[in-house]
């Protein structure tokens, strides 16, 4: 209901009362005299008429509350001007105060008068906190004249307000007076003689300053005087001496707070943190440039702390200040900083400084934990750095001193690190400061006599080193750096450690820029190229960071010559071939080698400069490709030679696939491999091999089309399959190498090409009119007429097509349907059945065509079912309606008593068909989206959660312990069971687990069944399932099903641990199951030790064990050996 100007008083009576008692109420009576300021049916004088008697009343608690109401209207009243600051900027003066007085009656006059009776009140103790609030509203209104008020509220508040005597809250209000006056009137503020007021009263209210809020809003206020207010240097005496006390207490005023700790208490209402209060102070010890004779010194003090939070805290000021103040101030104090500084370098740990890192100082450190002492030691080359930076041309002299200083250090001695970090840290701020720290220390008795460097040589040109460089060989090289280093030689440690300061030097190279390093390039070169070629073969250590030194050269923009990274490379290469032909261990690992391929690599896509690729190529990959050849021949499968050649030959290539880092190099090394003349069947399937890994490999770096690689590597590659594969040929493991390469060119092909590929393809392999010698795949027989091997590379041809092509099925379904009963060979016969699998899934668009009826007689014909079977696969893997009702129809018959026994076992044999991955139905990862937009699989993303949610019920409702058929020998439950164990073996853990309480009694059950008929009887494929099962239980299972398990913890203890100890599955089935079973059982003893209190089985279990400590697969001794340590340890 709108109130009346009659019913103020009632309204001041009424809010008098409810003060302190109900805050809502007190809003809605504040509320309604706003709504009749704005309505311009109550002035300021009348409510102040109203308010009289509370105002002047003798009972301090009346009064209080009387000024509260006045105070939070005019609060009110000044939002109405917030809100409208923005909309009235461009308005003269005159329509400024029409706009006022309309809108909230509240004239120049009114203030002015407000503005006095409140500055009144200061000595007020309740009713302070109201009259500060009242002011800050009067401040923000628009009636407030700054040149009739704002000094007399400033010296009120220096004069007439004592802050220590007063609560934070109260204190709060008056540096919200002072915020609102820098907020809207600074123009006016920096003006003397107010600019010196201002100053001085908030000296005045921010002196010993406890409040984490109040702290918050004395940083702000100080950094805004600092940043706005200017304290002359050519002012007269009396201003002078003025200013420069301001300094020192503003000074005073912040730092007597550093460092600063705050933990802000729980459900703290202003939510303020404790790094909120550190950046705050920090920003404002930086505000100020004059600060700096004293900022500085006190800061340095502070490094002194043991504490290396302190220190970070510490470091990060002067970082900032550093960057904030002004050039005189840092040149003033560098030196000061510097003499600081410097030892917590020379003093420390440098084993966290490596030479091939990419640069000295992390771009992230920031993120480190302030209380890592790493942490420090980062922020202090950062401050050095900075500082050079922010002297730019007055940096010379600071770096001389620090030349002077340090350079002595590097001759030897412990500080010859850190000195090298410091130089380069100082050094890299900008390119002067670069050339001149090259020139110190590349002189003759620093590094120079090392380098072979002599004073006259620095003379020559750099067009002069170029060519001296390019015509410069081997062994000029040698005989210079013999006569040049004759008087100076270096131990290894010596030189390991000169080779790393090298690196540092490097690391900071300028980018893009020319440097004096050209007048050193050859000395430096020559100086690597000796430790490469000339140093100890034991001495792996000192030619590893040679070669990464002469990597890093390599990586520097136009530095190097064409000529000058053949030299490189040519040295490189002698060390690779040297070990590859003399080394008889060649095939194992060698540390330099591996740097070279690591290094090339990695110069190659750091630089991404087609020279290079073409050096490397040239006068690496080729010069490797040209050692395989007639001398790598395999003629008798059993002799040394050729397993030394076969490793030999996979040596080279792992080399050269190391360097393979984009599709140029692939093409020329792809080239190369299949042009090679005479080869073996054996040699073409490890290239085969490695071909396929270094286009995956290529792909994931970035991805690339293979559209050309159809049109030339494709049929020149098939060209040679058909002479490496004879028709007739069982050499399965290289046909499905080919079969993989081929899939994954044509997966990278665009999808535009797609239809065109298949139309071939097919013709090619299924077509009796065939002509190879015009096909791409030149195949010259036809699969359905004559089986062979050459299915299996059709079906990876097909797998990789994308699904959207077309092609007609009808006849070639039927020809393979009525072909695969016919094949005896079992690899053809899986072949083919992929193949009938992989037409229906991406090709057969309607599956009404496609028969999925079988009855009950027609299980026990084998070769029907195994087809049924697979065209069932191919509809349920797109879950597609027919494949479904498929599905639900074969588990039917599978529950069904009257399925014979022999047809039930077969169900629950095949079911797992269904869910087994094969290579056709999958691809590898990917990073991101493939480059040629082919969607090759028609694969459902969740098929197998969705088929095992079917399958499931049929397994496990109304299982019991009836016999699965007329005079059966097996239950009903084994048979399920059994159905369900090799299911299991092929669905992930994250379709298992929703259904872990449902299958752990079945699990027990199995389990239990398994203590009685230890032997062949059970299924090793159930054993392994059930605790496969039992695992996943144990890790992901909830707590009731946990506690279940708990139940039968004797009888599970007994049985895992029969099953870890158990030898008789060796004897008929292959080790690696039996070893699969003994290594599940400990890992399931080991899970229950960690889930359940198992003391009193501690003993008995420790003593079982000791017989797997015999066994003989490693990883069950050690299973064991870490199970008892375990169990020694329990309490």
């Amino acid at each position: 209901m709108t109130s009346t100007v009659e019913q103020v008083p009632i309204l001041v009576n009424q809010y008098v009362a409810a003060s302190g008692n109900d805050e809502p109420l007190c809003q809605s009576y504040v509320q309604k005299v706003n709504d009749l300021f704005v309505a311009h049916k109550l002035s300021l004088l009348q409510f102040i008429r109203d308010l009289g008697q509370t105002l002047t009343s003798d009972n301090d608690m009346i009064r209080s509350k009387g000024l509260e109401f006045l105070a939070r209207v005019l609060s009110k009243i000044s939002q109405d001007h917030d809100k409208d600051k923005d909309k009235d900027k461009d308005e003269n003066e005159n329509e400024k105060e029409t706009k006022t007085k309309t809108r909230n009656n509240l004239t120049r006059q009114d203030v002015g008068v407000m503005i006095n009776f409140l500055l009144s009140k200061l000595d007020d103790k309740l009713s302070l906190i109201h009259a500060l609030n009242g002011i800050n509203s009067l401040v923000r209104s628009k009636a407030f004249v700054f040149d009739l008020h704002a000094e007399l509220i400033l010296d009120k508040l220096s004069t007439a307000y004592e802050p220590r005597k007063n609560l934070a809250k109260v204190r709060y209000e008056a540096f919200q007076i002072l915020e609102s006056l820098a907020d809207l009137y600074m123009p006016l503020l920096t003006k003397q003689p107010i600019c010196d007021h201002y100053v001085r009263t908030f000296l005045h209210i921010a002196l010993g300053e406890k409040d984490p809020r109040n702290l918050v809003s004395s940083f702000k206020l100080n950094t805004t005087i600092n940043q706005n207010f200017k304290f002359n240097d050519d002012s007269d005496n009396e201003i002078l001496e003025t200013h420069k006390t301001f300094i020192s207490e503003l000074f005073d005023t912040c730092f007597c707070y550093f460092p600063i700790s705050f933990t802000p208490p729980a459900n703290d209402p202003y939510k303020i943190t404790p790094n909120e209060l550190k950046e705050r102070l920090r920003k404002t010890i930086a505000s100020q440039s004059k600060f700096a004779p004293d900022s500085f010194p006190s800061l340095i003090e502070k490094l002194a702390s043991t504490n290396p939070s302190i220190r970070n805290d510490t470091l990060k000021t002067i970082n900032l200040c550093v960057q904030e103040y002004d050039v005189e101030a840092i040149d003033a104090l560098w030196l000061s900083l510097w003499n600081a500084l410097k030892f917590e370098i020379l003093h420390n740990d440098m084993s966290l400084f490596k030479p091939t890192s990419s640069d000295i100082i992390p771009s992230d450190y920031v993120e480190i934990d302030d209380n890592d002492d790493i942490k420090v030691t980062f922020q202090t080359l950062d401050i050095l750095r900075n500082i050079v930076k922010k002297l730019g041309n007055n940096a010379s002299q600071m770096l001389q001193v620090v030349i002077e200083e340090l350079v002595p250090n590097l001759v030897s001695g412990s500080k010859s690190r850190p000195s090298v970090v410091l130089l380069v840290v100082v050094g890299s701020a900008n390119n002067s400061g670069y050339n001149k720290l090259l020139n110190e220390l590349f002189r003759p008795q620093v590094w120079g006599k090392y380098f072979g460097v002599e004073s006259q040589e620095l003379k020559i040109e750099g067009d002069d080193i170029g060519e001296r460089n390019a015509i410069m060989d081997k062994g000029q090289i040698e005989a210079d750096a013999e006569d040049k280093n004759e008087e100076f030689t270096l131990n290894v440690a010596m030189q390991r450690d000169l080779v790393d300061n090298l690196g540092f030097l490097l690391m900071v190279h300028p980018k893009n820029e020319q440097t004096d390093l050209v007048k050193y390039k050859d000395h430096i070169l020559i100086f690597l190229n000796q430790i490469l070629m000339n140093s100890s073969d034991l001495e792996r250590t000192l030619k590893v960071k040679a070669v990464q030194q002469s990597m890093r050269l390599i990586t520097i923009p136009h530095f190097l010559t064409t000529a000058n990274i053949e030299l490189i490379l040519d040295n490189m290469k002698e060390i690779i071939i040297k070990n590859v032909v003399d080394d008889e261990n060649y095939f194992k690992t060698n540390v330099v080698v591996d740097e070279i391929t690591k290094g090339l690599s990695n110069v190659m896509q750091e630089t991404n400069n087609p020279t290079i690729t073409t050096l490397v190529v040239n006068n690496m990959i080729n010069p490797l490709l040209n050692m395989i050849g007639e001398q790598n021949k395999f003629n008798n499968i059993d002799s040394d030679e050729d397993k030394q050649g076969e490793k030999r030959l996979r040596f080279i290539l792992t080399l050269v696939g190391d360097m393979c880092v984009n599709n140029q190099i692939l093409e020329v090394i792809s080239i190369r491999l299949i042009g090679m003349g005479s080869i073996e069947p054996r040699q073409f399937c490890i290239i085969v091999e490695q071909l396929y890994v270094l286009i995956e490999k290529v792909q994931l770096i970035k991805q690339f089309l293979t559209t050309s690689w159809y049109g030339n590597f494709v049929p020149r590659f098939m060209q040679m399959v058909n002479k490496m594969v004879e028709i007739d040929s069982q050499d399965y493991i290289l046909v499905e190498k080919i079969g993989d390469l081929l899939k994954i060119i044509i997966r990278f092909i665009d999808r535009a090409k797609h239809q065109h590929v298949l139309d071939e393809a097919y013709h090619a392999f299924f077509t009796s009119t065939s002509d190879g010698s015009t096909n791409t795949f030149q195949y010259n027989s036809n699969l359905i007429e004559t089986p062979t091997a050459y299915i299996s590379i059709f079906n990876k041809i097909l797998s990789a097509i994308d699904r959207s092509c077309k092609l007609n099925t009808a006849s070639s379904l039927d020809s393979v349907t009525r072909l695969i009963p016919t094949l005896t060979n079992e690899y053809l016969r899986v072949q083919y059945l992929l193949n009938l699998c992989l037409h229906i899934n991406k090709f057969v668009l309607d599956s009404s065509v496609i028969d999925m009826g079988i009855e009950t007689d027609e299980l026990e014909q084998l070769d029907k079912f195994e087809i049924y079977l697979w065209k069932l696969k191919a509809l349920v893997m797109r879950v597609d309606k027919a494949g479904i009702e498929g599905l639900s129809h074969l588990l039917k018959l599978f529950n069904s008593y009257e399925t014979s026994i022999l047809s039930r076992q077969l169900i629950a044999k095949s079911l797992s068909v269904l869910f087994i991955d094969t290579s056709i139905f999958t691809n590898p990862p990917l990073p991101k989206k493939i480059i040629s937009k082919v969607t090759n699989l028609n694969v459902k993303l969740l098929y197998k959660q969705h088929l095992f949610e079917i399958i499931l019920p049929y397994l496990t409702l109304d299982i019991g312990e009836t016999e699965a058929g007329v005079d059966s020998p097996i239950s009903d439950f084994d048979l399920k069971f059994y159905a369900l164990a090799n299911i299991c073996e092929n669905v992930p853990t994250n379709v298992l687990a929703p259904h872990l309480a449902e299958l752990s009694p079945l699990v027990l059950k199995a389990l239990k069944s398994m203590s009685t008929t230890v032997g062949s009887e059970v299924s090793p494929i159930v054993i392994k399932s059930s605790l496969h099962i039992l695992r996943n239980i144990l890790e992901h299972g909830d707590k009731s099903t946990i506690d279940n398990l708990h139940l039968e913890l004797g009888d599970l203890l007994s049985i895992l641990l029969k099953l870890s100890t158990r030898e008789d599955i060796e004897k008929s089935e292959s080790s690696n199951l039996g070893e699969e079973i003994r290594r599940l059982g400990l890992i399931d003893l080991g899970l229950i030790f960690d889930k359940f209190d198992c003391e009193k089985y501690k003993r008995s279990v420790l003593k079982s064990l000791e017989k797997c400590l015999d066994d003989p697969k490693r990883s069950i001794r050690k299973l064991a050996v870490d199970l008892r340590q375990t169990l020694y340890e329990m309490r």
